[in-house]
C-alpha cells in the first residue's frame, strides 16, 4: 500500500523533530504527516496543534484530545494535517 507514501511524497522536503532521551520518546513532522513514539516507561501527553488529526495508532487506547495526545509505553502514532491546502 503506497497511501502513506503518496501522502508524504517520496523525496525533498525538511524533517523537524523532537527527542526527549530521558523519558524515551520521539517526534518528527515533514509535510503534512507528524509521527510519535513513545520508547519509555510510563505514557507522554504529547502536545499536538489543533489542525492535526489521527490517521494511525499501534493501540487503540491512542486518541487526541484538544491538543494533546495520549501515548502509552512501547507506541505509535501518525497524525495528518488537516488543513493542508486552505
Amino acid at each position: 500500500d503506497e497511501g502513506l507514501a503518496v501522502r508524504v511524497g517520496r523525496s525533498g522536503g525538511a524533517v523537524t523533530g523532537e527527542f526527549g532521551e530521558a523519558a524515551g520518546t520521539v517526534g518528527f513532522e515533514r509535510h503534512n504527516i507528524s509521527v510519535r513514539g513513545n520508547l519509555g516507561q510510563s505514557d507522554w501527553l504529547s502536545q499536538i496543534p489543533a489542525c492535526f488529526q489521527l490517521l494511525m495508532a499501534a493501540d487503540s487506547a491512542i486518541g487526541p484530545a484538544a491538543e494533546t495526545i495520549c501515548m502509552p509505553p512501547s507506541s505509535v502514532a501518525i497524525l495528518e494535517r488537516s488543513d493542508v491546502g486552505d
